[in-house]
């Protein structure tokens, strides 16, 4: 039975980082604007949204019932990884659009 809850936890951690990831990017494009001028003067803000995105899981993962203390550096590196790596993907296709 306990295979079943670490599933349920390792899932938990994955679907956060990879929302707030995607959510990141969005902003991120947001934050930046679509022209190449803004993109160039405002893109180290885009980078800090995603960075701030990352710092602040430790804080989200009580709230879905995921005891952050438990983690590793392995995990953080899993998590920071996934939200950086879904947030340039997501905000590379939509400055592409």
């Amino acid at each position: 039975m306990g295979d079943k809850s670490e599933y349920y936890t390792s899932l938990k951690k994955t679907g956060l980082s990879s929302i707030l990831g995607l959510l990141g990017g969005v902003v991120a494009y947001y934050i930046a604007g679509p022209s190449l001028a803004a993109l160039k003067q405002k893109e180290p803000f885009g980078l800090l949204f995603l960075l701030f995105l990352v710092w602040i899981q430790q804080s989200l993962f009580p709230l879905i019932d995921v005891d952050p203390d438990e983690f590793s550096g392995k995990d953080w590196a899993f998590i920071g990884l996934m939200t950086l790596s879904f947030g340039f993907i997501s905000w590379s296709l939509l400055l592409n659009l």
